[in-house]
């Protein structure tokens, strides 16, 4: 698998700032690391080669992804790089593995997520963040 660290900033905005940003957040998953259909019907299983499998969740439980993902933008385990005023990749943890969101559309803050399966792909945390980052325990299919 093809996957390039990310890098965790010290992000220097204020709570309201990061609060403003993840309200407007939305996890919208991708086939391309999906074994199952979308939920909400915006996208159809397309694993690919060299994708991480994304676990699968049931679809009651993706109000929990999309709310992990807001704990984390606040929490600021963000990554240097941004886009239309959102982190390009934001980072979790999920029932004890951490999983990296990425933006995949910075004009409506839409991210999909998946998990990293070795250290060597965790971003570089030069300030100790990830100490800090939201933990949730979600059930899995």
């Amino acid at each position: 698998m093809d996957i390039k660290p990310g890098r965790i900033i010290r992000w220097e905005a204020t709570p309201e700032q990061r609060a403003e940003i993840a309200a407007k957040a939305q996890y919208r998953g991708n086939g391309a690391h999906k074994t199952y259909p979308s939920p909400s019907k915006d996208w159809e299983p397309s694993l690919r080669k060299g994708k991480s499998i994304c676990w699968h969740f049931s679809a009651n439980e993706w109000s929990k992804l999309l709310e992990l993902l807001r704990r984390a933008i606040v929490a600021g385990c963000v990554h240097a790089e941004f886009k239309g005023g959102f982190p390009t990749r934001v980072w979790a943890f999920i029932n004890g593995k951490l999983h990296e969101a990425r933006l995949h559309n910075s004009l409506l803050g839409e991210y999909h997520g998946f998990p990293l399966d070795y250290p060597e792909h965790y971003p570089s945390d030069p300030h100790d963040l990830l100490k800090g980052a939201p933990r949730e325990q979600i059930a899995v299919n």
